[in-house]
């Protein structure tokens, strides 16, 4: 479908000691679907210290609207944890913003255990809910939008 792209996949963990060699080459853009704040907020401070265009997804954990997938600057993100943290852990380097992000602005519902996934809806007929199957599929085909249309020189909306 684009013949001229390339896309390289990393299989391994992101950490200071590390971050210079994986994105050697000097990448068009950087992408992070990561899941875990530290790494995510060391891939970050090496792309933006380095200026690479990087874009990063937020978490799906117990969402289910894709209607409420947006994307904004990190300083803007709410109602997500895994961003929340990777935030502090920025702004503990010295950065407050300039990085996109893809997220969803629904509020996740908090779970203690499997019995309380379990309720009840109008009728009376239990339900789960789960992270919705499709949402992580809808976070990812945004990331991709995002980044072809920026690498187009198309203002992504």
């Amino acid at each position: 479908m684009f013949p001229h792209i390339e896309i390289e996949t990393i299989k391994a963990p992101v950490t200071e000691k590390n971050i210079a060699k994986l994105l050697e080459g000097n990448p068009s853009f950087v992408i992070d679907c990561m899941d875990h704040p530290e790494a995510k907020a060391v891939l970050i401070d090496h792309c933006i210290e380095n200026k690479l265009k990087v874009v990063t997804a937020g978490e799906t954990n117990l969402k289910c609207n894709p209607t409420l997938i947006q994307i904004t600057d990190i300083s803007d993100v709410r109602n997500d944890g895994i961003i929340r943290t990777t935030r502090m852990k920025l702004k503990a380097k010295g950065r407050k913003g300039g990085v996109k992000v893809i997220f969803s602005i629904e509020k996740p519902e908090t779970w203690h255990s499997v019995s309380d996934k379990v309720k009840k809806d109008f009728f009376g007929t239990e339900i789960i809910k789960p992270t919705f199957g499709t949402m992580t599929a809808m976070m990812a085909y945004s990331v991709s939008s995002y980044v072809l249309c920026d690498l187009a020189g198309q203002m992504y909306t």
